[in-house]
């Protein structure tokens, strides 16, 4: 899956203590709304890094030594961390990026899930082109922000975007076959302690690792509420008698 030359995303530099600044959180807005991604260059400090990626690693581990015994294959990709997590937990709930992810969704937020994606070296998988609120229908409401912990680029596989795709029609599952990777393709190429956030309508994918370097990021999920409670509402409706 890998992607002809073509210019990486730009971003806004901004810390996760720059979240509290009216000007820069009108910017990243902007830049969302637009794009349908924003990046913020150094928003992580080397020292929320290691933390993060403690308590991240240190979960992956337990799980996948209880899955292990449990028979079931290895996973490069974990979700709901906060289950097992305490400090995680906090983390999706109030952490300092939580009232930016309010202001791009439009609405309160109901947290759905802290996960970890790793890409380990030589790795020879991707991951094909999707949507987050696939399965939702068109008024899916959401957003991720996803930090990464190790330095990304087209060589180690790093995540592209399709910019402008959260204002697409797609088809009403998670992933879209026959996507077009090519046409408004960005390449996000970022440092450790840079972030993402994308709309839960935004195509994205990732490429292979065959480089020696690790490509690992932890990412925090949240559906607007009312969204979230209108498709709740549906479903219930549908296993009624």
């Amino acid at each position: 899956m890998q992607q002809p030359d073509r210019a990486a995303a730009t971003g806004i530099a901004c810390s996760s203590a720059q979240l509290v600044d009216a000007g820069t959180v009108s910017a990243i807005q902007e830049r969302y709304n637009h794009d349908g991604f924003v990046i913020l260059r150094g928003y992580a400090s080397a020292s929320e890094v290691e933390q993060l990626g403690c308590h991240a690693e240190g979960t992956v581990r337990r799980l996948a030594a209880a899955s292990e015994r449990a028979g079931h294959p290895p996973s490069d990709i974990r979700k709901n961390l906060q289950a097992d997590n305490p400090w995680l937990a906090e983390q999706l709930t109030s952490g300092v990026h939580v009232p930016l992810m309010r202001t791009l969704i439009g609405d309160e937020l109901e947290p759905a899930t802290a996960a970890w994606f790793d890409r380990p070296p030589g790795s020879k998988t991707g991951i094909k082109p999707h949507i987050d609120g696939g399965g939702r229908g068109s008024g899916a409401v959401g957003a991720t922000i996803w930090i990464a912990l190790d330095a990304a680029d087209r060589s180690n596989g790093c995540l592209h975007y399709s910019s402008g795709s959260h204002r697409m029609q797609h088809p009403d599952g998670i992933y879209i076959d026959g996507f077009d990777t090519e046409t408004n393709a960005v390449p996000i190429e970022v440092e450790a302690g840079d972030a993402a956030i994308h709309s839960a309508l935004t195509v994205h994918w990732s490429g292979t690792n065959p480089s020696r370097r690790p490509r690992r990021a932890v990412s925090f999920f949240y559906w607007g509420a009312r969204s979230h409670a209108a498709f709740t509402a549906r479903m219930a409706r549908k296993k009624a008698p």
